[in-house]
């Protein structure tokens, strides 16, 4: 989709079974997908946009303490 660069898709968040400790519990999750054209930027780069993000939606406390 020229001229966009990266295009983030979120879904909405929703409970779901995941397994922790070897026991299934249910948890609330959120899926992310980037888009990435890799003429602007390669895919660990992408990577690293989307862990920090992650990081912050989890604990948004971060942005007090790091800043963005």
């Amino acid at each position: 989709n020229p001229p966009q660069a990266a295009i983030l898709s979120v879904a909405s968040i929703k409970d779901k079974p995941v397994v922790e400790e070897g026991k299934v519990t249910v948890k609330k999750v959120m899926s992310m997908v980037l888009s990435v054209d890799h003429r602007v930027a390669d895919g660990a780069l992408a990577c690293k946009f989307l862990t920090r993000l992650k990081e912050i939606l989890e604990n948004p406390y971060i942005l007090l303490r790091d800043g963005i």
